[in-house]
């Protein structure tokens, strides 16, 4: 553990919030957030554009897009946005945020947040204290503190202190090291999505 006794006696979080046209689910998700991070963490949103950088297709409303925008600063003031020129979609956006977090800025670590899910109010707790198992065990690349969703109420009680594999990439961390010997296999992930709209990815070839 890093000794969590409140948010100014820890070392800084590195946080990369990705987000497209969906103001009202973003705003839970910076409500969630705000409480658990102070001006010491930085915080950077990662907006996604509005019209297809391969198709010219108009993806989203420009207006939505500014309200995720105006969303994050009126939230977190301190922290920065990195809006995207054109929509190139979730695994690009994906792609640029963990580029600026463990390429540009060589952070330690990053924890990666969509603007669907709403964190407990103990979620960055968690993650601080998983990731401590992560740098000691190179054997983990992610981790994350959503839990079982699945399970009732008492099963969770019984069970609190138990960890599992994790079964989809939301609101996760990773280390630097667990993202440089991924890069090979996200390379090759990211060609097979050259010259087309993310929703239009070749789901067969990309499964082969």
């Amino acid at each position: 553990m890093w000794g969590w006794r409140g948010r100014t006696q820890r070392p800084p979080m590195h946080i990369a919030i990705l987000s497209f046209n969906r103001p009202q689910y973003l705003r839970q998700v910076l409500h969630s957030l705000r409480g658990q991070i102070s001006e010491q963490d930085e915080v950077v949103l990662f907006q996604d554009g509005v019209v297809s950088a391969w198709t010219g297709r108009v993806k989203a409303d420009p207006q939505h897009i500014q309200q995720c925008i105006d969303a994050f600063q009126e939230s977190i003031p301190w922290g920065a946005v990195s809006a995207a020129r054109s929509n190139i979609g979730i695994a690009r956006n994906y792609e640029r945020a963990e580029n600026h977090m463990f390429a540009t800025l060589g952070r330690p670590f990053a924890l990666l947040l969509e603007d669907d899910l709403v964190l407990s109010p103990q979620y960055l707790t968690v993650i601080r204290s998983l990731l401590d198992l992560a740098r000691t065990n190179s054997r983990i690349a992610y981790v994350s503190a959503y839990g079982n969703m699945w399970a009732s109420r008492e099963e969770q009680r019984n069970r609190r202190r138990e960890l599992q594999h994790m079964h989809e990439n939301w609101g996760f961390a990773m280390t630097r090291e667990a993202w440089l010997e991924e890069r090979p296999f996200r390379k090759q992930y990211l060609s097979l999505l050259d010259g087309r709209d993310y929703s239009e990815r070749d789901g067969a070839r990309i499964l082969e």
